[in-house]
């Protein structure tokens, strides 16, 4: 069949009346190619191809060390507009091989594909445990020349707009066969959302006590002590940074001051308004090293909240060692014990008459 086929591209190709309108577009070209150089519209007549010859519209000629494209309407083309002429009529071309009519053996393997729901549903209940499961028939589409699919209406709890698909085959000559069931999710169905890497997915709140990372070679926030270009961190941590392999880029120091700053270790805090001075005056404030230390340091007092944490120099907070409350005040004055002694009253005749009354009951 592919042989017959290049050999009637072949006849087709040579057959008397093409190889006539070539010469005469041959012809025209050349006597064009004076008036080619000045204008770049002028018209050329009959050449035209006949339908179905979309690959033979567009004809290119040397010209005087130009390059002349001659279009389908017969005017000629610069070099620019003949490439969006040639994009133009390839869209043509396949779109007239798109349009190309269905075969006859792809026709009745359509309608015979397309008829065979109780097939389908047959084949369907086969392999699924439950024939409830399977709901009404959906719909049917032919997904090649001789392979389509029905899909039905899955009854699965859980599974709400999923469909089951069953994929079947009809060759030329022979029965319908099944090749696949599957069971997949419509658009509108509840899916679980898409995975994401741990690596992207853990946050500092979920690190607990023992838990452990992997080492991160490539950790945007550190960089190899080696390649450092600026001395000054050298000369600020002295001793510690030799026993360094990498430091903290200024990036990432400039992220920790801002996020320590904002947070509850930072003057922003219901503390700091309504403390009476800050830590940097207090006792118990000890500045940290390096370059946040500029900014910030350790809380050390014991009856404070920010105990062996981080504060910044502006932070506060009521354990200040240099202030006081204020004295209030007291609502009353208790006072002074007073004894009634006017009265006559026995002590000795109220307890006998209790005791009395006890032994009665």
């Amino acid at each position: 069949m592919w042989y017959n086929m290049q050999m009637f591209k072949f006849f087709r190709a040579v057959t008397p009346g093409q190889r006539n309108r070539q010469d005469q577009s041959s012809k025209q070209l050349a006597d064009a190619s004076g008036s080619a150089k000045n204008s770049s519209s002028s018209k050329l007549k009959n050449l035209q191809p006949e339908d179905g010859e979309l690959e033979n519209n567009q004809l290119d000629s040397s010209v005087d060390g130009g390059v002349v494209s001659v279009g389908a309407d017969g005017e000629t083309l610069e070099a620019g507009a003949a490439q969006k002429a040639a994009q133009t009529l390839n869209k043509k071309s396949d779109a007239v091989k798109r349009t190309k009519k269905p075969s006859a053996a792809q026709v009745n393997a359509s309608k015979s594909l397309s008829a065979a729901v109780d097939l389908a549903r047959d084949a369907l209940s086969r392999s699924v445990d439950n024939a409830g499961d399977i709901g009404e028939h959906v719909d049917f589409e032919m997904i090649d020349d001789s392979i389509g699919v029905h899909s039905f209406r899955s009854n699965l709890k859980g599974y709400n707009n999923w469909k089951w698909f069953v994929y079947m085959s009809k060759l030329p000559n022979s029965k319908i066969s099944i090749i696949e069931v599957s069971h997949l999710p419509d658009e509108s169905a509840l899916l679980a959302p898409k995975w994401i890497p741990w690596n992207e997915r853990i946050k500092p709140s979920d690190i607990v006590e023992y838990d452990e990372l992997p080492y991160n070679f490539d950790d945007s926030r550190l960089v190899d002590i080696s390649n450092l270009n600026n001395s000054q961190d050298l000369n600020v941590l002295g001793r510690t940074a030799l026993a360094k392999n990498r430091l903290m880029t200024l990036s990432a120091k400039n992220d920790v001051a801002d996020r320590w700053y904002r947070g509850n270790s930072g003057p922003h805090t219901a503390s700091t308004r309504i403390s009476l001075a800050n830590c940097m005056s207090c006792g118990f404030f000890v500045p940290i090293e390096g370059d946040l230390g500029q900014l910030f340091g350790v809380c050390t007092n014991l009856w404070s909240r920010d105990d062996a944490c981080v504060v910044s120099s502006d932070h506060g907070c009521g354990m200040h060692s240099e202030t006081d409350t204020s004295r209030q005040k007291k609502r009353w004055s208790p006072s002074k014990t007073v004894i009634d002694q006017t009265t006559d009253v026995d002590l000795f005749k109220i307890s006998r008459t209790k005791q009395k009354k006890s032994k009665e009951i």
